[in-house]
């Protein structure tokens, strides 16, 4: 349905969050080559984000569709992210430090998709551990024309 390349860059940009009270927070932002699918009506990409304080990359894909998106990741650190305008969800966020219980209120979402670009920007509340930890927003952008690599 998309005239969107197999080989993408990926774009993801929001906020970190430290845990604990008056935990200090900072923008992030990770850029990397990915591989896209279009399938059952929803966009899919894999990518690689390399962590610096970690040897291991940790794999993640979004799953992307006008009324929800997911970002699901794996690896080192396991979790599943899933944004639905108006709703609650809540998933662990497993790191090799231990398991957190994440919530996920989303706000507002949009998803535009246009001739080699889809973007998706989120506004949403996070727990951690039943508790409000803060406001957030996600932005991702998926262009055609990256690279070629290699997903194991």
């Amino acid at each position: 349905k998309y005239n969107m390349d197999k080989n993408v860059i990926v774009s993801v940009s929001g906020m970190l969050f430290a845990q604990g009270k008056g935990g200090e927070s900072e923008d992030v932002e990770v850029i990397s080559p990915g591989e896209y699918h279009w399938k059952n009506g929803k966009h899919y990409v894999r990518y690689v984000e390399i962590n610096e304080e970690f040897e291991e990359p940790i794999m993640n894909t979004l799953k992307i569709s006008p009324d929800e998106v997911s970002i699901m990741k794996r690896g080192l650190i396991e979790s599943t992210m899933v944004f639905n305008r108006g709703n609650f969800t809540a998933s662990h966020y497993t790191t090799p430090f231990g398991t957190l219980v994440m919530g996920i209120r989303t706000k507002d979402m949009k998803v535009s998709e246009e001739e080699q670009k889809i973007r998706v920007h989120v506004d949403y509340e996070l727990e951690i551990n039943y508790e409000h930890a803060s406001d957030c927003s996600i932005s991702i952008d998926i262009q055609s024309g990256g690279e070629q690599f290699c997903i194991s």
